[in-house]
């Protein structure tokens, strides 16, 4: 049988947290009750804590995080929220938030109902029955049906989609006196809270709009059609909406959130800068300070939290309540490992076997633990070993301390360096399975958190390109410059080319939106770093599959008279499939949980062997080659020395520009123009030349219609292109400030 069977030790890691586990409770049971105890304060008193643990590789970390998953779902006590490793800390609070939908999402197994509609009945029942018990008197109904209700709801929250949900007069109407009450008593008792929040929890109970509602609570994307149809303005699109929708979720919620983050020397090991390890952690101060009812769990590495400890602000260190350390197993524990891992097999047995860790004897299992320094990973990695050796022979042998030598097992313990070709099989084989899982399971990543995962996924590859460029004869990368330092784009790239001694710089911008007018902004973002030249090359990616919509022809139009300097890459499935798939692996080498033949490969390696064997096989990164590649007029004059002074070129720049608007003027003709977005942007280049005018004298000169310019120069106030100088029936208007981007 045991030659038959799938190998019992053949998963090593716990990938994430919702992976099924085999647990021996008490290992460092200390480490999970303190967390449980944590959440237990937390539910009584409202107050955020911070806990911090910290371990060495394959001690258990994630295998900790999947027990406690297991004890929310037995429990249901409070909501399990995992987030993954974060490489990017410029939308954290819509990383944050979007992953908390993730994991509510995730069917518990004993239950017919999602921890999402687990939270959304527990706000709503807890909300309602707070609010019949101070305003109870004003509700406008029998006393028999308020009854009935507090009992119904007391007993069950999820009993509120049975009364409320139901599309028929009785229950619109209960519906509506319950919304209109509730609203009045959280106003009453939280006026900070975000009532679009409450209004799309009751939306989450009429059948026609149910579907847009949660759409709406995950932050997905919608358009201005579904938006009416919801009657509301906004979706969760910023850092600021996406935190007040997260500090309303948590204060109403009955049952306290416990928001896990490992992995944390994934961001360390990608970055390295303090700058960036400070933002995420202000971030969690923001969270600890601002919300309530929240557990925040930090899995960490020993060796790397020794690195970030130094490097962060004292305010962050203080929040952190507790710091616990995971403790390698103790000698029974690790026989107890060896015993369930075999135990499904063995109980298929008839007979059973001659003893619980067979075909291994407790003196073999010792020594091996003893090699590993009682590291449970390695231990099962080399009992792995061990089973494959036994198939490959056809036979079963008893593994003892005296045949330790021969076994498969100790070559293991000794990690001899597995070869360049075996490490590159065994890359692929991972790429492999990553992109199946995403294959799989697309629907967990819509189009925003695929943009995230792209964003991520190209910086790692900017990142490993600049270690190891095998294109340095003709370029070199010397910096990657995220949004806070890239002039509002995603992030800008400095290229060098050696041979000519020029450098440019490659801004790229990310937009998987559906709304045009959102995606009219992101190139508008790149047309006004060109016009300032703060960048001389440009790409922008968005997904294949994705169409627009309202208007987009404009957008079109100017990214058609970029295209000298750049281009729109429209990703293809297979390479963001492989994009995707290089993240989470390299997240894995950041985490120490990537290894071949005992030995462990490193975040560097990894990247190394993507940039030597892979990378430059997908679409999207062969199309940006391309753009960096490609020669542009500015970089192939010789470059002289440069005497003028800034106020000359400025100088020259504003008396060429004022020849071609002169020249403009003279070509065209009395026809109206009647497009909008076109008459903005003759707008702004007029400015260009007369800093300060009015809309009179725009039209005049321009021989647009009075009216579009008066559109035109409005929507330019709104986006706050310009400035008004003078406020009258004609307006006097001006050029905003130099630093600010034009949209």
């Amino acid at each position: 049988m045991l030659l038959t069977s799938i190998n019992p030790f053949r998963n090593t890691i716990v990938r994430d947290a919702w992976e099924p586990i085999i647990d021996v409770e008490s290992i460092n049971k200390h480490v999970s009750d303190y967390i449980l105890e944590m959440i237990q304060n937390v539910k009584e008193t409202k107050e955020t804590e911070i806990t911090l643990v910290e371990g060495e590789p394959g001690i258990g970390k994630s295998h900790l995080l999947a027990r406690i998953r297991q004890y929310s779902e037995t429990t249901k006590n409070f909501l399990f929220i995992s987030i993954p490793p974060i490489s990017d800390v410029q939308n954290l609070f819509l990383h944050i938030y979007r992953e908390i939908f993730v994991s509510l999402r995730k069917k518990w197994n004993t239950e017919s109902y999602t921890p999402l509609e687990f939270m959304l009945s527990s706000i709503m029942a807890s909300s309602i029955l707070h609010a019949l018990e101070k305003k109870r008197s004003s509700v406008v109904l029998p006393e028999k049906s308020i009854k009935f209700l507090i009992t119904k709801l007391q007993k069950d929250p999820l009993s509120v989609y049975k009364i409320l949900a139901k599309n028929d007069e009785n229950s619109r109407e209960l519906r509506n006196i319950t919304e209109n009450l509730v609203n009045e008593y959280l106003n009453d008792e939280y006026p900070d809270i975000d009532f679009t929040f409450m209004k799309i929890l009751y939306l989450t109970l009429e059948s026609d709009k149910k579907f847009l509602a949660l759409r709406w609570l995950q932050g997905d994307e919608l358009s201005q059609e579904d938006l009416e149809k919801l009657g509301i303005e906004h979706t969760i699109s910023d850092e600021n909406m996406a935190f007040r929708v997260l500090r309303t979720v948590t204060q109403l919620s009955p049952h306290p959130f416990l928001l896990c983050f490992d992995q944390l020397e994934s961001l360390y090991a990608r970055t390295g800068d303090p700058q960036i390890l400070n933002s995420f952690f202000d971030t969690l101060v923001r969270i600890h300070d601002h919300t309530k009812n929240c557990a925040i769990l930090l899995m960490v590495q020993s060796a790397t939290w020794d690195q970030i400890k130094n490097q962060i602000q004292q305010s962050a260190l203080d929040r952190i309540t507790e710091n616990l350390s995971l403790l390698t197993p103790t000698t029974e524990e690790l026989l107890l490992i060896v015993e369930k891992r075999l135990e499904p097999l063995w109980e298929k047995c008839p007979h059973g076997p001659p003893f619980k860790t067979y075909p291994f004897t407790r003196e073999y299992i010792l020594k091996i633990a003893e090699s590993v320094g009682h590291n449970p990973r390695w231990l099962i990695k080399a009992l792995a070993a061990d089973i494959q050796n036994l198939k490959r022979q056809g036979k079963v042998d008893i593994f003892d301390v005296t045949t330790f030598g021969a076994k498969e097992s100790e070559k293991l313990v000794q990690k001899k360096a597995p070869t360049v070709e075996n490490i590159n099989n065994y890359i692929k084989s991972r790429l492999d399975e990553l992109m199946a899982d995403f294959a799989h399971d697309k629907a967990s990543y819509p189009p925003l958190k695929q943009e995230e995962f792209l964003r991520d996924a190209l910086r790692d590859f900017f990142n490993a390109l600049k270690q190891f460029n095998p294109y340095s004869e003709e370029f070199e990368l010397t910096e990657i410059s995220p949004r806070k330092r890239a002039n509002d784009l995603d992030f800008v790239v400095t290229i060098l080319y050696p041979k000519r001694k020029v450098k440019f710089y490659l801004g790229l911008q990310f937009s998987n939106t559906e709304d045009g007018r959102k995606f009219y902004s992101a190139v508008t973002k790149i047309h006004n770093n060109l016009r300032y030249n703060k960048i001389q090359k440009w790409i922008l990616i968005r997904n294949e599959d994705l169409e627009l919509k309202g208007t987009w022809k404009r957008s079109l139009k100017i990214l058609d008279e970029l295209k000298r300097k750049g281009r729109l890459i429209r990703a293809d499935f297979s390479s963001i499939a492989f994009l995707i798939a290089s993240k989470r692996l390299l997240d894995a080498a950041a985490a120490g949980d990537l290894s071949l033949n005992g030995t462990s490969l490193t975040y560097k390696q990894v990247s190394e062997i993507l940039i030597k064997n892979f990378y430059f096989n997908v679409d999207l990164i062969q199309q940006m080659l391309e753009i960096i590649t490609k020669k542009i007029s500015f970089t192939s004059k010789p470059k002289v020395a440069d005497t003028e002074t800034s106020k000359d070129r400025m100088l020259k720049k504003a008396q060429k520009t004022l020849k071609e608007v002169i020249k403009r003027q003279k070509d065209e003709t009395q026809e109206t123009i009647t497009d909008v977005e076109s008459v903005e942007a003759k707008v702004i280049d007029f400015l260009e030349t007369s800093p300060v005018t009015t809309e009179a004298k725009i039209a005049e000169i321009l021989k647009i219609d009075s009216t579009v310019v008066k559109q035109a120069v409005t929507n330019l106030l709104e986006k706050e292109a310009i400035i008004l100088v003078k406020n009258d029936q004609n307006r006097v208007i001006s050029k905003a400030p130099k630093n600010d981007d034009i949209i």
